[in-house]
């Protein structure tokens, strides 16, 4: 179905961008709890998700206004287990950033993160001098 339709569809039973949001995310859910994780059914809902998402709300805190950004983020782990508004957009057409997660927020949510991971950088370089095993966990006095 393409994303017109969809809209059309929408209009015609009056379902709001916000309630397909939750409704799509809420089959997710059900979907994992009744079957056991199905990336490629997660895929997919995400891939509708990021066509109807409203481009001027906050996915986060659901400010509205025009002056919205885009998080893109790629780390090699399913980052839904921490951030479940995240969109997987391995399955959306036509962007160049497929296979990265993704967040539309506003300036504020923006600036709450960038001030997590100031924080997060700091507690890292503060245990430079520290003895860690490769993967980095701190190693106990005696212990190696």
């Amino acid at each position: 179905m393409e994303i017109e339709e969809l809209r059309k569809l929408m209009e015609e039973k009056n379902i709001s961008e916000e309630k397909a949001l939750e409704f799509f995310g809420n089959l997710d859910s059900f979907a994992t709890e009744n079957f056991g994780p199905r990336q490629n059914y997660k895929r997919e809902i995400d891939a509708i998700r990021f066509r109807i998402l409203n481009e001027d709300g906050c996915q986060l805190c659901n400010a509205k206004g025009q002056n919205m950004r885009n998080l893109f983020l790629e780390c090699l782990y399913d980052l839904n287990e921490y951030i479940p508004e995240l969109i997987d957009t391995d399955m959306v057409r036509n962007t160049m950033y497929r296979g990265t997660y993704y967040l539309r927020i506003c300036k504020s949510c923006r600036a709450r993160f960038l001030n997590h991971l100031k924080e997060w950088r700091e507690e890292c370089v503060a245990l430079r001098a520290c003895k860690k095993d490769s993967d980095g966990y701190l190693i106990e006095e005696g212990e190696e």
